[in-house]
């Protein structure tokens, strides 16, 4: 709004393009009178009452105190030895077996935790970020030392001139030799903080140079090694994370609070985490007196073997597993301390284990994690429901909670259906998609209709594992307060429950490892850094619990196989195979087809399959496009939404690194081929072997492969003009496989993991959906094997690769017992095929730089064409002129300039860099053929162009004689123009037709053939007659 009445004549109506004065904050004390809303005359149509004058009165806060949130020591980034050394503390330990077990563990923790405090307080202060040196650390407190005596020197001439004013005021007699020296010191003291400024910039400048060099070297010592580990640790300096991901050990920003207000503080932002986060599993905040109280279990009197015990052994290879550089729990250690040495560390912790088993305890350091939240990277961020919650465990009760894993593994294996997967070895998304893709492209054949129903467990499903395990709640308040906090209604809580019924869930498994399971959820809790409380969990499992996906895969399993009766019983399990229709299944991602012959009878099996023994109705959203386990799934099957949104996650994984890394020269190209083929090209190519691309698929395909290419070759951002213009020779040209290869190598190697699952069901509508379409998936595994068979014969033989797709048996036989051999003739025939594609680009180079092209049409009259386009002018003016404006060439001359204004040869002074540029390049002018034989080339990227102060001044000629030209700077004239490139040699003509006709000749010569591999030139071989020389040499 504008302030001034009398202004608002004179401005024009559109607002939002010119800029004028909106607001005017004054004190309140200077409040006038004014108008507290809009006239009622006010017309949005009249172009000079589009703004009316109004005073508000309002008042702004000022900002409280930031409050930062409490720190959390780590103990990460620490010498080796410092974990070797509280390991060996720990272990020397002695605890009585009679001591319970959480004491036992907080003990240990506790000893390993001091030893590392005391020699983390004994090391020097050392930067947070590598890159900053000591020396630039130094420099840093000199700084703060010269701001603070500045200060005290600012506020000591301050009182200088306040006494000085004083006696003037009380006419007494004034000396003004104190305020005097006061001023001279301060300008010393701020002429030293510039001072220290400088050095310390200059020192960041050359500590980040250093760094990057020495990164650049681990990553080329790291693959020249094969050290995969040191070269990502290497390139984590150049992809840092995201900006759209907030780090829990930092603040977030402001929350919305349940009331709708902010929270401003860290605290409350903690409260608003918890509250949420807490409902979703009906936690409950506990007083931290009273967590010890959840762990007094009654004793129980069943008996176990020996054998169901984990023994040292598996103790010390579940730490030996541990990862390296991850968040630790509540204790803040990591998980190096056990691996520093982890044969004494499982001795370590061996009683520990064995009091979890025997006393079905597990310790209250184990069971309470540190819950911290991350941003999802979508919505907005005050939301507190678009953020992750993840659960830091400490490292040691993780490992001793796998050791359990393998039975359960074994048991799952075992009771799954067919096209359930995860939580299991060799376990493929891939398989689940290919399914749903081949049966609705199978139905489309057919003219049947087919929907997919995608179903995402809630809470619901989570609450089940804890009432088949534990027990259900001894009262009904304590159920109805559950269910109220996870938002599941009494009837689906039946519904689940009625589907898991009897004594099928994690059967075959043993019952000491049952009940050392639930043990784990008898005293689950989790704490927030900052709020006193802690807050007990009773529904669901905690999410980064190193066994919270096999323990739903038992629930959800048994769930699965209890729906799949419940509708084949039904008859709602129709299919176009004979097999039933199965329902692939992904941790937590549930998908039922329904496939039907006409679209009414769709509709209803689609309402009674959701839920078959549920009474409350929902509401289902259809939408033509779904991702499902990172792969884009529509109406149309099209891989090319998919193709897009995978090279885009691919870009984005390769941008960070791009210019520092994969554009570094000092890397090898092998080596910076790899860092690309596993940041960018496997997050492009995953799952994409379940596809059959289209022609606009495949170009689209192509093109963001070609992108990712391009970032291992130097930027072309100007020229437009890349030695390899075409994905054949930029293939080539960097040893890296096709585009289309890549989709080839993605569908054998996904067909033999079907072949090696035996998932018959997919094999089953594959082998249906090939004999209805020419394009179906099976038909191009054909023509891919026929690829691989053309560039391998001599490891699979073209003959045995057409007598194979003959018919299904043989194709499924092929894969069978020749599997390795596959695989080793796909590797062969890439190799052979992208190094046939190595000598397309460098004959497509070598033709280039030798102009190897049909020469343009040239009009009557015109004969001098331009080598840059196809255009051709009367003279070489014409042509000097369109080179230099439209080209802008000047890379040639900026060699002989070195950044100066002065032309070297007329000792003309030009007030401005591009102006002597300009006259170099000027066809009227011999002064760049005097510069190529008299002046040594500089680097033309190091020319810095000095400003003059103004470029329209006339040159002044300077003063001196001009340097002649001698027959021996003729020869070394033309023993550069051999160095030279053509079209090179072609932008200099029109200056040696005025500077020398032997030079011109020469270049004419040059210019129509150009020997490839010719021996070396010296200047001597060029006396006295150059021409003939020339002449009999290229004879």
């Amino acid at each position: 709004m504008n302030t001034q009445h009398h202004v608002m004549r004179g401005v024009a109506a559109q607002t939002w393009k010119n800029s004028r004065l909106d607001y005017v904050l004054t004190p309140m004390g200077w409040g006038a009178r004014g108008w507290a809303s809009p006239g009622r005359s006010f017309d949005l149509l009249n172009s000079h009452e589009d703004h009316t004058a109004v005073i508000i009165n309002c008042s702004v806060p000022p900002a409280g105190r930031v409050q930062c949130p409490p720190s959390r020591r780590t103990f990460r980034g620490l010498p080796p030895e410092m974990y070797a050394e509280a390991m060996h503390q720990a272990a020397q330990l002695e605890v009585p077996w009679g001591q319970n077990v959480h004491q036992h563990a907080e003990l240990v923790l506790d000893r390993a935790r001091r030893c590392l405090q005391e020699g983390a307080a004994s090391l020097p202060a050392q930067p947070k970020k590598q890159h900053i040196s000591a020396e630039a650390l130094t420099l840093v407190k000199q700084k703060r030392t010269a701001v603070k005596q500045s200060a005290t020197a600012n506020r000591k001439l301050l009182m200088a001139q306040r006494k000085f004013q004083l006696r003037r005021f009380f006419n007494r007699p004034r000396a003004e030799g104190p305020v005097r020296i006061a001023r001279q010191v301060a300008a010393i003291w701020q002429h030293v903080v510039e001072l220290a400024n400088l050095n310390l910039r200059r020192q960041l400048r050359h500590d980040r140079a250093t760094y990057l060099t020495e990164v650049a070297a681990k990553i080329e010592q790291g693959v020249l090694s094969k050290n995969s580990q040191e070269v990502y640790q290497a390139l984590r300096f150049f992809r840092p994370a995201s900006k759209r991901v907030h780090k829990p050990w930092g603040p977030l920003p402001m929350l919305e609070r349940p009331d709708g207000s902010m929270a401003e503080t860290f605290f409350q932002a903690q409260e608003v985490k918890a509250s949420y986060f807490g409902d979703l599993e009906a936690a409950v905040p506990l007083a931290p007196e009273k967590i010890a109280g959840l762990a007094s279990a009654s004793p129980c009197m069943d008996t176990f073997t020996l054998s169901e015990v984990p023994t040292l052994l598996d103790l010390e290879g579940g730490l030996r597993d541990l990862p390296r550089r991850k968040g630790p729990g509540a204790s803040g250690l990591p998980n190096e301390v056990w691996l520093a040495g982890t044969v004494t560390a499982a001795r370590t912790w061996m009683p520990v284990l064995l009091k979890c088993q025997v006393r079905l305890t597990e310790p209250l350091r184990f069971s309470t994690s540190l819950m911290a939240t991350l941003y999802k990277g979508k919505g907005t961020v005050f939301d507190v429901a678009n953020h992750r919650s993840i659960y830091l465990m400490e490292g040691v009760g993780k490992a001793i909670r796998k050791l359990h894993r393998p039975p359960l593994v074994q048991s799952l294996q075992s009771h799954k259906p067919g096209l359930m997967q995860g939580s299991t070895p060799h376990s493929a998304s891939d398989q689940l998609t290919h399914y749903l893709i081949t049966l609705a492209l199978l139905a489309k054949q057919q003219g049947a209709c087919c929907a997919l129903l995608f179903v995402d467990a809630r809470s619901a499903f989570y609450r089940v594992l804890r009432e088949r395990l534990t027990g259900m709640p001894t009262s009904d308040e304590e159920l109805c307060s559950i269910l109220s906090q996870l938002g599941v209604s009494d009837g689906a809580f039946r519904g689940v429950m009625a589907w898991i019924t009897g004594d099928s869930l994690m059967q075959g498994v043993p019952a000491h490892v049952r009940r050392v399971v639930a043990s784990w959820f008898d005293s689950s809790c989790f704490v927030l850094r900052g709020l006193p409380q802690a807050f007990q969990s009773r529904a669901g499992t905690r999410p980064g619990d190193a066994m919270a996906d096999i323990l739903f895969a038992f629930v959800l399993c048994d769930a699965m196989v209890e729906i799949s009766t419940t509708l084949e019983a039904a008859g709602l399990l129709e299919s176009p195979a004979t097999a039933p229709l199965q329902h692939p299944t992904w941790a937590d991602d549930v998908c039922l087809p329904v496939f039907s012959r006409t679209a009414w009878q769709c509709g209803c099996e689609a309402r009674v399959r959701v839920v078959p023994q549920l009474d409350d109705p929902f509401a289902l959203s259809v939408v033509p496009r779904y991702v499902h386990l990172a792969t884009v799934l529509s109406t149309a099957m099209n891989p090319k939404a998919d193709f897009a949104v995978k090279l885009a996650h691919g870009i984005q994984a390769a941008a960070p690194v791009a210019r520092k890394v994969l554009r570094n020269k000092a890397i090898p190209l092998k080596g910076r081929a790899e860092i690309l083929s596993s940041i960018a090209l496997s997050a492009a190519t995953h799952n994409t072997g379940v596809w059959v691309p289209t022609d606009p698929a495949l170009e689209k395909w192509t093109q963001g492969i070609t992108s990712m290419y391009r970032m291992l070759l130097p930027e072309d951002r100007w020229g437009h003009h890349p030695d390899f213009p075409g994905p054949a020779e930029l293939s080539g040209a960097l040893l890296l496989p096709m585009p289309a290869a890549l989709l080839v190598a993605e569908r054998i190697r996904h067909f033999l993991r079907i072949v090696r699952d035996d998932n018959r069901f997919l094999w089953e509508l594959l082998c249906m959906h090939a004999e209805l379409s020419e394009d179906a998936w099976l038909r191009q595994v054909h023509k891919d094997l026929g690829f691989v068979a053309e560039w391998a014969p001599e490891i699979l033989r073209p003959e045995v690769v057409k007598a194979a797709c003959g018919s299904y048996e043989e194709l499924l036989a092929l894969a069978t017992a020749k599997a390795p051999c596959v695989t080793r003739a796909l590797k062969q025939a890439i190799r052979q095929h992208t190094a046939k594609l190595q000598q397309w680009a460098t004959f497509q180079l070598r033709a280039r730089k030798l102009g190897l092209r049909p020469p343009p049409q040239v009009p009557t009259g015109a004969k001098h064409p331009c080598w840059m386009c196809d255009q051709v002018f009367p003279s070489t003016s014409h042509l000097a002129a369109h080179i230099q404006t439209v080209h802008e060439y000047s890379q040639l001359a900026r060699q002989y300039t070195g950044g100066c204004t002065t032309c070297r040869a007329c000792l003309k002074n030009f007030w401005d860099s591009d102006r002597l540029l300009r006259h170099l390049a000027r066809s009227n002018t011999g002064c760049l053929p005097f510069l190529l034989a008299v002046v040594p080339p500089t680097d033309a990227h190091e020319w810095v162009p000095d400003a003059g102060p103004a470029t329209h001044w006339p040159p002044v000629r300077a003063s001196g004689p001009l340097r002649p030209f001698t027959q021996e700077d003729a020869a070394s004239l033309y023993a550069r123009l051999f160095e030279l490139e053509q079209w090179e040699v072609q932008a200099l003509m029109p200056s040696l037709e005025k500077f020398d006709a032997v030079a011109f000749d020469v270049a004419n010569v040059l210019c129509d053939v150009r020997v490839s591999d010719r021996a070396a030139v010296r200047c001597t071989d060029f006396l006295p007659n150059g021409t003939a020389l020339i002449d009999s040499w290229l004879q």
